[in-house]
């Protein structure tokens, strides 16, 4: 008897299926693998922008910023010493990497024919060089001078197009001050982020020249910018520099200071959890459908491997096992087509997109394995829970009325 259950049972497998049952098969291994290449690009994408967005955003700003309380004009920063407690203590606070120094200052450039308000960033040497050399379309960054300060400046595309100013250049600033200052300025690079609120106004220049407008001294400066090591240690980090300032200070970080394009990502966050919660309901409903006309088809096999002797439980595993088997299968596949459409995107940027809507030039892709690996293991879970539910029809089948069903 155990022969002949062994014997039913090596034939009631995916090799031997024909017909509609290779049918079925195909199809639900089908929905799980696009099911499972949806998930992987859509989590690769969703965190490319996240990874470009912050990139660019931190290449002009840290992730929060000190500076000395005032009313009024924010551009026109009351002096803070970069030997203060709150910059020394601020760098030894677990989770920050470095804190980088600017001074802000209002200006406006000035051609033939018209004039634009910009805003003057001051940057020493602690300037993230290596981040913001991505944004560059042209030219290099400024060469810092230790013993005076630099005439050279960076500015965006846009600027550049708009005031008909390019590389070598020299643009005349007039910083609006009592009394005015005026001063010609070598554009050294010209730089493009996408971000409308940085191409059309940050001019990228020495803080040694902020300094010497301001007429401060040689240790001044308008604030300092915190880097991170890990963005997600963003909230205890601000609170622990809070509570090193005193009541002259103030501290903005820069999801309060960039609220709109945090809040998009946030908006990104929820779809792509919305995707994959309807994508697991919709292949665990596949995957249950196809074993259940998987289980009607074989209704004699099941009633004859009954009739010889075989529990509810054996009958139950070998549709189980037959259901895991497509589930794997469609999981292999689909990893196979999301990751390699993800290489080709990564390399070859096959999908463009329109920098003024989307702040970058095509889909980005950020191979988060951990998640991928996460993604996978879920949906074996999900999935295979639900493959339970159908072989209980199994336990309710007469075995003489699933012989003679046809």
């Amino acid at each position: 008897m155990n022969k002949a259950v062994s014997l039913l049972t090596s034939k009631m497998t995916l090799r031997g299926e024909k017909g509609f049952s290779r049918i079925v098969i195909a199809i639900s291994s089908g929905s799980i693998a696009i099911g499972m290449a949806v998930m992987i690009v859509s989590i690769a994408i969703l965190f490319g922008f996240k990874d470009n967005i912050r990139a660019k955003i931190l290449s002009f700003s840290g992730h929060m910023e000190i500076t000395r309380f005032t009313i009024g004009d924010n551009y026109q920063n009351e002096p803070i010493s970069l030997e203060s407690s709150i910059v020394r203590e601020g760098s030894l606070v677990r989770g920050v990497d470095y804190l980088q120094p600017f001074i802000y200052k209002a200006a406006m450039i000035k051609n033939e024919q018209l004039s634009k308000g910009v805003l003057f960033k001051g940057v020493d040497q602690s300037f993230n060089r290596g981040a913001f050399a991505d944004n560059l379309l042209e030219g290099s960054l400024i060469d810092f001078n230790d013993s005076s300060y630099s005439q050279e400046i960076l500015i965006s595309q846009k600027l550049s197009e708009m005031l008909s100013l390019g590389l070598n250049d020299e643009a005349v600033f007039f910083f609006i001050q009592t009394p005015v200052r005026i001063r010609k300025l070598k554009i050294k690079g010209i730089y493009q982020t996408g971000l409308e609120g940085f191409d059309e106004n940050i001019v990228i220049g020495d803080l040694g020249l902020a300094r010497r407008l301001n007429n401060w001294e040689d240790t001044a400066i308008g604030g300092v910018e915190v880097f991170l090591k890990n963005f997600d240690d963003i909230d205890r980090v601000e609170e622990e520099i809070f509570d090193l300032m005193d009541y002259s200070m103030q501290l903005e970080v820069v999801s309060g200071k960039f609220p709109q394009l945090f809040e998009w990502l946030k908006l990104l966050d929820r779809n792509v959890l919305m995707i994959i919660g309807i994508i697991l309901v919709v292949a665990s409903f596949n995957m249950v459908s196809s074993l259940i006309v998987l289980i009607m088809e074989k209704t004699n096999s099941i009633g004859t491997l009954k009739a010889i002797g075989a529990r509810n439980a054996q009958v139950q595993s070998i549709f189980f096992s037959i259901g895991f088997r497509i589930l794997l299968f469609g999981i292999l596949y689909g990893n196979g087509i999301g990751l390699g459409f993800c290489v080709i995107q990564h390399f070859f940027h096959v999908i463009p997109l329109d920098p003024v809507n989307y702040y970058m030039d095509a889909v980005p892709i950020s191979f988060e394995w951990g998640l991928f690996g996460l993604i996978n293991i879920l949906t074996v879970l999900v999935v295979a829970a639900c493959l339970y539910l159908p072989t209980f029809i199994i336990g309710r089948m007469s075995p003489i009325a699933a012989i003679r069903f046809s």
